[in-house]
């Protein structure tokens, strides 16, 4: 017996489905350094709740017509279920936010004079030479250890190359962790807040997914 069964047996949904999603809601409860933050899962999970619900109910409706032969009614139920799941992948998260924070994650530390400018190249590029020799896996333990101690000259030296030293997408992990721990350092609290929104929206991602299984079964 499936989940939908089940909750179709017992006659109370509602009850059923707020218990599926609520692991999600206790790891937030555990993690989350404002418990304020939890509000918007909260508000996400009954808007779950109800597109679930509706689309139950719609589909019963449809199933129950006699009057509509068995294509009729699969088309109708198609698109039932069609218009659920847009509306699941509709439920907001905290996506804008984030980015806002990211926008600042890699953000330069300061603005620099061109003579500064300049003369950080140049310095830039005298530490690469002692690194020309270096595969990408002997140079990711480097940089690793040179984010961790805030190093800039040496992260920035091999983050900034003109001749990419790092796949891309590694590339763009490195100066994201660049920014967070030099963020990290400055505003300490963007930190939280930036951890609290990259946990809510894996959350609401999640549920999001048990939804639509809720849906397709």
């Amino acid at each position: 017996m499936n989940l939908k069964d089940e909750k179709l047996e017992i006659g109370n949904e509602r009850e059923i489905l707020t218990a599926t999603f609520e692991p999600f809601l206790a790891q937030a409860r555990r993690h989350l350094n404002n418990p304020a933050e939890g509000a918007g899962l909260e508000n996400a999970r009954d808007k779950l709740v109800n597109i679930i619900v509706s689309f139950d109910e719609k589909k019963e409706e449809i199933n129950s017509d006699m009057d509509l032969v068995a294509i009729a009614k699969l088309r109708k139920v198609q698109e039932a279920e069609k218009s659920a799941l847009e509306k699941i992948d509709a439920i907001k998260d905290q996506s804008i936010r984030l980015q806002r924070i990211e926008t600042r994650v890699f953000a330069p530390a300061e603005k620099q004079s061109d003579s500064q400018l300049l003369l950080a190249e140049l310095r830039q590029a005298e530490i690469r030479r002692h690194f020309e020799d270096l595969d990408e896996v002997s140079l990711n333990p480097i940089i690793l250890v040179a984010i961790e101690n805030g190093d800039a000259e040496l992260v920035n030296a091999l983050l900034n190359s003109p001749v990419q030293l790092f796949s891309q997408a590694a590339l763009q992990e490195f100066r994201k962790d660049w920014g967070i721990r030099r963020l990290g350092k400055e505003h300490p609290e963007l930190m939280s807040e930036l951890a609290d929104l990259e946990l809510i929206n894996g959350l609401i991602q999640g549920m999001r997914n048990t939804a639509k299984d809720l849906i397709r079964v």
